[in-house]
């Protein structure tokens, strides 16, 4: 399971540009480069801004801990190939 942000950001040339951020949950090992598949299962909320870096750090801890819960409740989801 993950938590994962997505930014569609405009570029100079090609007009917008999709990054996808993604946090594995209790995941130490180092990954190689080249492609890697995401699945979205539940949107947690929209884009938001935060007037300190604090605010935005409470709100990620927040979001994990939603986004725990749903996974926790979902066991159908953490199944890799389904």
């Amino acid at each position: 399971p993950t938590v994962a942000s997505v930014l569609a950001q405009k570029s100079d040339s090609h007009g917008r540009r999709i990054t996808v951020e993604s946090h594995l949950f209790d995941f130490h090992e180092q990954l190689a480069a080249g492609p890697l598949e995401v699945r979205f299962h539940h949107r947690l909320r929209d884009e938001m801004k935060f007037n300190s870096i604090e605010a935005l750090r409470a709100q990620i801890a927040r979001d994990l801990q939603q986004a725990r819960e749903f996974f926790q409740g979902n066991n159908q989801v953490l199944k890799v190939g389904s």
